[in-house]
């Protein structure tokens, strides 16, 4: 059923169609053509027809290897099963990240409470719904990984919502980034991401993920009425994307913070949120969760590594002394890092 994906990155037969969806920009030129670049990945996981540095290029696919699409599901003792999508990507052997709205425990929808029940990795190219993948079959796909949401006590330690520099905009949902775990199975051979600590200074950015599905008349609802040629671009959008539903790379300019929100305008859409964001100085690493857009504001946000909340989470639920000791010339700084955080925070005698 397309017309339920018009009002968020939803899937399937049934769709969360009130939810208030994260914004995701795609930003156009003054000649009217897409800013920046959307690559669609093959099955190779190569980029279809790219123009950037051969480099650059090569870190990028070495990176999408770790994405998937992320399946979310609700249930209900008053209505229908709903289903929800975005991006996560790979961090360990055993751990999933994703931008937390993506598989946040409620949604409430005409007097509904719907909770979540299960959660799905798929980690092939075309992850359109009813092709290579289905919300209806997905337990028995033998290409989609059940996971499991972890509780931590982020929220607990860092209780204040992240806004951009100067505090002119705040994002709506508090610590945007979620952990989840492999639950029964997890894929033989798995390629998982490292964050890159320190990062070079960068303005070329990148994302990847899976754009769901949006109408024609979606499309220009999104987007202001002085966008030049919107049917144009909203025909450059779906070749680019492969007709949405399929693995994407976007790539653009942007500046990274490390306690406000950093920003970035890679052509995104809903389903990207929990994407990793990267740079072309960060070889095959990332630098950010990329987590939604805001029209108003004329860009797309991204949580960075050296947040300091996100900080916390990754050394409290994703390293251990092992995977440290593993990847010791990679992470030691970020890890002294972490522990100025942990001194410099009023509890931070608490944490491990």
């Amino acid at each position: 059923m397309k017309d339920c994906t018009d009002l968020g990155f939803v899937c399937g037969p049934h769709s969360l169609q009130t939810e208030k969806d994260s914004g995701e920009q795609v930003f156009q030129e003054k000649s009217g053509l897409v800013e920046g670049f959307i690559f669609s990945v093959n099955s190779r996981h190569e980029l279809n027809y790219c123009s950037i540095a051969a480099s650059f290029k090569s870190n990028i696919e070495k990176c999408t290897t770790a994405v998937g699409r992320i399946f979310s599901r609700y249930d209900s003792p008053n209505a229908e099963p709903k289903w929800w999508c975005g991006t996560g990507f790979c961090v360990n052997e055993n751990s999933v990240l994703s931008a937390h709205h993506v598989v946040k425990p409620r949604h409430i929808e005409n007097g509904n409470t719907y909770t979540l029940s299960e959660v799905y990795i798929y980690f092939g190219v075309n992850a359109k719904d009813g092709e290579e993948v289905s919300c209806n079959f997905i337990r028995t796909n033998a290409d989609s990984y059940q996971l499991t949401l972890l509780t931590t006590l982020v929220d607990k330690y860092f209780p204040d919502k992240i806004s951009t520099v100067g505090g002119t905009y705040t994002w709506e949902y508090l610590n945007d980034f979620a952990i989840l775990t492999f639950k029964d199975k997890k894929p033989k051979d798995m390629c998982y991401l490292l964050p890159k600590y320190p990062f070079v200074e960068s303005d070329k950015f990148f994302t990847i993920g899976y754009p769901g599905y949006i109408s024609q008349p979606k499309f220009k609802e999104d987007y202001p009425q002085e966008t030049t040629n919107i049917d144009g671009l909203y025909a450059t959008v779906y070749r680019d994307t492969n007709q949405f539903e399929h693995l994407v790379v976007s790539v653009g300019i942007g500046t990274l913070k490390d306690k406000t929100l950093s920003t970035h305008r890679c052509p995104t859409l809903r389903g990207i949120s929990g994407g990793i964001l990267g740079t072309d100085k960060s070889g095959s690493y990332f630098v950010g969760v990329h987590i939604g857009g805001d029209k108003d504001m004329k860009n797309n946000f991204a949580i960075s590594i050296t947040y300091p909340a996100f900080v916390y989470a990754y050394f409290q639920h994703i390293v251990n002394d092992s995977f440290f000791q593993q990847h010791i010339t990679d992470l030691h700084q970020y890890k002294s890092y972490y522990e100025k955080i942990k001194a410099d925070h009023p509890n931070g005698g608490e944490w491990n």
